[in-house]
């Protein structure tokens, strides 16, 4: 597939011109719409028009056997276990100081309109009680209603961006906590911090960036920054700097050939 027309050297000297404390400036305006206060992002018309109408050609195709998951046997869910394991787009299930954290949960078929070419089977019962649920924004691939109802049933808990709250309660979750860029909350031993990211949101119903988005730094016995759905700003700068980050899990993958592998690399 041929990239599309990207001026690379223009982009790196407007991302690299703007002053870092604008991370901590004011993000919602009068009409209550959050914004990127260092990159106003364009309008959603000039992003999606020119995909729908683009004569670029798709992704080539691969061979089923290439995205083959590794059978799930569910024990890096155990008790005493220390792993980030990768379920697929930004999908991650850490396991951190007793901790069952979950990051952007995407286990169901599909995104809104776009389903799995690879279906990732994953039984919700071997789920320990009352896992830590991180959503980073309310896209349909990041945001996902059965996952989140589904996690909901094993009593879980919670973190989301601003005004992303209400949605999470009225599907039934008990314990949702709400923060703002750099706003944090601890949980047992474990604190989780939300993180500017570049970029956006939008779902059915609720308006263009009408709710908030970011990232984590999850802080333990080891520390973890998971960056949700971010273009590259100096935000990843200011945050290395900032903090001890002992992993960065920033996976990216297509929506319909996202696979389970697990890993288990926290020592």
């Amino acid at each position: 597939m041929s990239p599309p027309n990207f001026d690379e050297e223009a982009w790196y000297k407007t991302t690299k011109s703007y002053d870092t404390s604008l991370l901590y400036a004011d993000h919602v305006d009068e009409d209550g719409k959050f914004f990127n206060p260092w990159l106003r992002m364009p309008s959603l018309s000039s992003l999606i028009l020119p995909r729908i109408f683009s004569k670029r050609g798709g992704f080539p195709e691969f061979s089923l056997e290439e995205f083959e998951y590794i059978k799930n046997d569910y024990g890096y869910l155990g008790e005493d276990n220390n792993s980030i394991s990768f379920l697929g787009h930004a999908s991650f299930i850490i396991k951190l100081d007793g901790a069952t954290i979950f990051t952007d949960p995407l286990l169901s078929d599909r995104a809104g309109l776009a389903s799995k070419k690879v279906k990732i089977p994953f039984n919700f019962d071997n789920v320990p009680l009352k896992p830590i649920v991180l959503i980073s924004h309310n896209h349909y691939d990041h945001l996902d209603y059965q996952s989140v109802v589904e996690l909901i049933k094993k009593d879980a808990i919670f973190i989301v961006g601003l005004k992303v709250g209400d949605y999470i309660s009225g599907l039934g979750a008990k314990e949702v906590y709400e923060l703002d860029w750099w706003n944090n909350v601890t949980i047992d031993s474990v604190k989780y911090t939300f993180l500017p990211a570049q970029h956006w949101s939008l779902r059915f119903g609720q308006g263009a960036d009408k709710t908030l988005w970011g990232g984590f730094l999850i802080e333990g016995s080891k520390n973890v920054y998971f960056s949700g759905d971010s273009g590259y700003f100096r935000g990843f700068e200011e945050f290395g700097k900032r903090y001890a980050i002992d992993y960065a899990p920033l996976a990216w993958g297509l929506t319909n050939r996202a696979g389970l592998c697990t890993i288990n690399i926290l020592t």
